[in-house]
C-alpha cells in the first residue's frame, strides 16, 4: 500500500507545472491528453409506456486524477523512451538501404542479370540523414501554396542509449511516486 503526504491532484498539478516551466509545448500536449478523458458506455433505463427497450449511449468524461496521473506517465514515457526507440530503429533501417540515382531503380535487361541498376554503389549501411514532413502536403488547405515556410521538415537523430536508460529510470521514479493504490 503506498502512503503519500500529497495527493493525486496534488501530485498531478505539480508535475504540469514542471513540465510547463521546463517543456511548455510538451506540457500542453500532456494536458491535452490528459483532457481528452475517457469514452464510457451508459445505459439509460426505458422511461414511460413508449419506451420497451434501454438507451446505449456513449460519452466522455474526465479521467479521476489518480488516472490522470498514468496517463500523464504513459505520454511522458512515450516522448522520452519510445519515440528515441522508433527513430533508433527507422534511422538503423535506413542505413541498410541503398540510395538510387536520379535515373532511377531499374534491372538490367540481360536474361541472367539480376543486379539492379541506378543504385548508388557504397550507400548500403551508411549513416543516411533521415527527414520527415510534420505536415503533409494533404493537410494543408488549398489557399496556402507551398513552400519552405509551410512545408516543414525535421531530420531524425538519434538519441544516445545511455539517455533513454537514462529516462526509463526517471519513469519508474515516477511510478512509484504516482502509485496510489489502495489509498
Amino acid at each position: 500500500m503506498a502512503t503519500h503526504d500529497y495527493s493525486p491532484q496534488e501530485a498531478l498539478e505539480v508535475l504540469m507545472r514542471k513540465l510547463a516551466d521546463r517543456n511548455p509545448e510538451l506540457a500542453e500536449h500532456i494536458r491535452a491528453v490528459v483532457n481528452q478523458g475517457r469514452d464510457i458506455q451508459e445505459i439509460e433505463p426505458p422511461s414511460g409506456e413508449r419506451r420497451k427497450k434501454s438507451r446505449v449511449y456513449r460519452k466522455t468524461v474526465a479521467y479521476p486524477y489518480d488516472e490522470a496521473l498514468q496517463v500523464a506517465l504513459h505520454g511522458l514515457a512515450t516522448y522520452f523512451i519510445e519515440q528515441p526507440l522508433f527513430i533508433e530503429s527507422c534511422l538503423d533501417n535506413m542505413n541498410k538501404a541503398a540510395v538510387g540515382s536520379l535515373r532511377g531503380f531499374r534491372y538490367l535487361r540481360s536474361p541472367g542479370n539480376k543486379a539492379a541498376a541506378g543504385i548508388i554503389a557504397g550507400t548500403e549501411m551508411t549513416e543516411k540523414e533521415v527527414q520527415i514532413e510534420l505536415r503533409t502536403e494533404t493537410e494543408l488547405p488549398t489557399e496556402i501554396q507551398l513552400s519552405s515556410a509551410v512545408h516543414d521538415t525535421q531530420v531524425l537523430r538519434r538519441t544516445p542509449v545511455l539517455q533513454i536508460n537514462e529516462q526509463r529510470e526517471n519513469v519508474a521514479k515516477l511510478k512509484v511516486l504516482f502509485d496510489f493504490g489502495d489509498q
